[in-house]
């Protein structure tokens, strides 16, 4: 990538003050008050551009799922796992990349990380006694 085009690509993001001081601005927003369309305009406004990575997955690759079990017994039916899930089973709070009652599937090549992912969220409110894997 020649200089022109790091400028270019550089270019689209905020300065590092600006960005912080945006997101200290972000704090003090009422959301029970703004729309989520406010609140995408509000971070549209500063950030023009928001990379994520993509990538591929081959054809018989092993991916795992992990999801948060809320009642302690185990699922029942795969489709528990799945990425179509009924619209009443859609959580009402917002999720690590989706708004409420958007539904996104999550899963990685990594068992540990899927693990770990799940565990974080559930640090401080598992059954240490239970067996967790």
């Amino acid at each position: 990538m020649s200089k022109t085009d790091i400028n270019k690509f550089e270019s689209k993001f905020p300065s590092l003050e600006k960005a912080k001081g945006f997101i200290n601005e972000l704090r003090n927003v009422d959301l029970v008050n703004t729309s989520l369309e406010e609140i995408d305009n509000l971070i549209n406004s500063v950030f023009k551009y928001i990379p994520f990575p993509t990538g591929s997955i081959n054809k018989g690759e092993i991916l795992f799922r992990a999801r948060v079990n809320k009642n302690e017994i185990g699922f029942e039916n795969i489709s528990q796992l799945g990425l179509k899930r009924r619209d009443r089973d859609l959580d009402s709070d917002y999720g690590r990349a989706n708004r409420p009652t958007e539904s996104i599937f999550y899963c990685s090549n990594n068992f540990g990380l899927a693990c770990a992912e799940v565990l974080h969220n559930l640090k401080d409110s598992f059954n240490r006694k239970k067996r967790l894997l």
